[in-house]
């Protein structure tokens, strides 16, 4: 859904681009009348920069509250589907959501090494390498290092 968000917010931008574009080009074929044409130009030139703008904040937004604004001006200025798009999708869509996936599996990982730290400390006390006092600054160590 984010793709596609970003596929109508683009063109839009696209559109509104083209027709500022037109408006400008008209604005010196038809010297008279530029003025009222030149401010046709600034008009659509508005809602291009602002869909311009969501694309860029979506695409770097960890939660949909940061993208909310952005969404709401692009559904009011003309990237109608795309804004529609933004304020439908839940957190889920944005990478805040990945990086604590990350951080699940970085703790996981962890634990892993914790248990193999603890299992190796707790056979060096056992065979009489390690005294209990070693045994349990080493063992506290190995916790607050996980940790």
């Amino acid at each position: 859904m984010k793709t596609l968000a970003k596929v109508f917010l683009l063109l839009s931008s696209i559109g509104f681009g083209i027709g500022a574009l037109i408006a400008l080009i008209s604005s010196f074929i038809a010297m008279p009348a530029s003025f009222p044409i030149l401010f046709a130009a600034v008009f659509l030139a508005v809602p291009m920069t602002v869909n311009i703008l969501t694309f860029r904040k979506l695409s770097i937004a960890r939660t949909k509250r940061e993208v909310t604004g952005y969404a709401v001006a692009s559904l009011i200025l003309g990237g109608f589907l795309g804004g529609l798009l933004i304020l439908c999708m839940d957190d889920s869509y944005f990478s805040g959501v990945n990086v604590s996936s990350e951080n699940k599996v970085s703790k996981e990982l962890n634990t892993n090494t914790l248990e193999k730290d603890l299992t190796k400390l707790k056979e060096l006390r056992d065979n009489g390498t390690l005294s209990e006092e070693e045994y349990a600054e080493a063992r506290k160590k190995a916790i607050d290092k996980s940790i």
